[in-house]
């Protein structure tokens, strides 16, 4: 260093001492920050326990982002959004580089919210500095890496024996040595789960680290074996998801596992139309456990109303009858969706009789669909009753609900009434023997003393749950029964239910 004749600026400010300085870069700025080469050695390395939040603008996210990473913006951080978050990682948060601060709020936010968290300094910027990897978003809403991989699980997939016991040595023996010498798979933090779950599955039988990875959301894929009965197309299916906004008030007070999500890209298994949900039992393991987070896929619940409801909405109801549903956009659809599943899952597991607890008692075809019916009437009342929820959206979510449990619902099956319809008939014949709708010239008319209908409504199911705490499940279950059997069309001949007339003909007139 060479000799000036003037101050120095250096030393200006004296120097902390060594114990200072020490307490200082140690057990500040090392405990709140990171750097790129550190975060991708440990990404190579199948490091568990840390997830990457790009603290960007969605679309920035979309554009380019770190393999893995969570789209999780500063300014959209809210503490129902925080609330949501696993609280067992550590975040690492990053923005556009050294010059962008969204890394920092990010990080703040977090911390605020009781999660631990470090940033990631020099951003992206940085990282792409140092040639590590990238992923892109194409015109498809598909990364390049992401699109890599499921390729080849359609093609491992493809090659599995469909009538194959899942469950068999054999079978997990050929899979497993298929996804290990996988060329894109076997690379992603999903895939290394299941691989190793699959490795001890004669053991164990579970698949405890593909849940882990997904109950704690280190990134926003799922990859898995699945077993359903009722979503027979799913096998070995890969599916990366965006989450969704919701209403801090409705997220905290109405708290559930439930995690409304839209695909941004899946396999085959999940572009069929009926799997609009993923249950933790749906896995190969066949087990759900209190931690366990459901996915409902709500951008097939907007699809579905656009293409069934709002049809139906247009050709069977009076005019005016859902003035905030009727022609809204996807947005707001898309909205009243994820209030609705939030709703209908915190419902499940209330009252004398909540499932799963009981779940053996309802497993009867009408049981399942007054179970349904239950939770959505309970959750329509909510929206009406609920102060303290924005009342234009909660009047939204009571719309949506009442449209798809009151009509959708009504017409499936065939050529019997699944157990959705069937609970949607009882719904629309008890509304109309108590005076909350009326059929009249083929349009159904929403009466006001509607909300009390259904006040009472639920009230009649409460009251013969709550005889579970004096009399046998065999008893109540008989009641539950009897109540369903008095308002829908039981054949006594077929030993099933029919569709009621009414939605018969709107059923073949609709082509639904």
């Amino acid at each position: 260093m060479t000799a000036s004749s003037g101050p120095s600026r250096v030393l200006a400010v004296p120097a902390a001492g060594p114990r200072a300085a020490h307490d200082y870069f140690h057990g500040i700025r090392l405990a709140c920050e990171t750097d790129p080469y550190d975060v991708y050695h440990d990404m190579s390395a199948g490091v568990s326990g840390i997830v990457l939040a790009d603290a960007r603008k969605e679309p920035d996210h979309r554009e380019e982002t770190l393999p893995g990473a969570l789209s999780l913006p500063h300014d959209a951080l809210t503490a129902a959004v925080c609330a949501g978050l696993d609280p067992e990682p550590l975040y690492v948060t990053f923005g556009w580089g050294p010059g962008c601060n969204a890394g920092t709020s990010a990080a703040a936010a977090l911390a605020a919210a009781g999660l631990r968290v470090k940033e990631m300094i020099g951003g992206l910027e940085y990282w792409k500095r140092q040639n590590h990897p990238t992923t892109r978003t194409g015109d498809e809403g598909m990364s390049a890496g992401i699109k890599n991989v499921i390729d080849e699980v359609n093609e491992i997939r493809a090659t599995l024996e469909k009538k194959a016991d899942p469950r068999s040595p054999e079978f997990l023996a050929d899979l497993l040595d298929k996804l290990e010498r996988s060329e894109h798979v076997r690379h992603e933090p999903a895939a290394r789960a299941l691989i190793a779950d699959l490795r001890d599955y004669q053991d164990d039988h579970r698949l405890l680290r593909t849940k882990e990875h997904i109950n704690t959301r280190r990134d926003q894929n799922l990859f898995s074996l699945f077993d359903a009965s009722y979503f027979p197309r799913l096998s070995l299916d890969f599916l990366s998801y965006s989450t969704l906004p919701t209403n801090p008030h409705l997220a905290e007070r109405y708290a559930s596992n439930t995690m409304p999500v839209n695909i941004t890209a899946c396999s085959e298994g999940f572009r069929s139309r009926v799997v609009v949900a993923l249950f933790p039992e749906n896995h190969l393991d066949g087990r759900q456990d209190p931690d366990d987070l459901i996915f409902y896929f709500v951008d097939k619940f907007v699809e579905r109303h656009n293409r069934i409801t709002r049809t139906m909405i247009d050709e069977v109801m009076a005019p005016g009858s859902f003035p905030l549903i009727q022609g809204a956009d996807d947005d707001t659809i898309e909205g009243a969706s994820s209030w609705w599943v939030r709703l209908h899952e915190f419902h499940h597991r209330q009252g004398d009789m909540p499932i799963p607890d009981f779940l053996h008692a309802k497993k009867l075809k009408p049981l399942a669909g007054l179970e349904e019916l239950r939770v959505d009437v309970s959750s329509m009342l909510v929206c009406l009753n609920d102060g303290e929820l924005p009342a234009d959206e909660a009047r939204a979510a009571y719309e949506y609900i009442l449209a798809e449990r009151l009509l959708r619902y009504a017409v499936e099956g065939i050529p019997r009434p699944n157990y959705d319809a069937v609970a949607s008939q009882l719904l629309f014949n008890y509304l109309s023997r108590h005076g909350g709708i009326t059929l009249s010239d083929g349009r159904i008319s929403l009466r006001p003393e509607l909300p009390g209908v259904l006040t009472q409504f639920l009230g009649e199911i409460q009251a013969v749950e709550r005889r579970i705490h004096d009399e046998p499940v065999a008893d109540v279950r008989a009641g539950l029964l009897a109540f369903t059997n008095g308002y829908t069309d039981y054949d006594d001949e077929a030993g099933d239910y029919r569709h009621i007339p009414f939605f018969a003909e709107v059923k073949k007139r609709l082509g639904v």
